[in-house]
């Protein structure tokens, strides 16, 4: 017998100021492999691929 999972989306409602913040804690790591794809594949879901503009100041 075969059992089908169904892969639900998990999609958290945060502000973009929330996901802002989950990016800036995570990007310090970002020399690490494993954090650096994770960073990169939250900003491409979050469309923040450049940084934030308090950053750039």
């Amino acid at each position: 017998m075969t059992q089908q999972f169904i892969r639900a989306t998990f999609s958290p409602a945060l502000s973009p100021e929330e996901w802002d913040m989950i990016l800036d804690a995570l990007r310090p790591y970002s020399h690490n492999s494993r954090y650096k794809a994770l960073l990169e594949r939250l900003e491409f879901q979050t469309g923040t691929m450049t940084p934030s503009p308090r950053r750039q100041a």
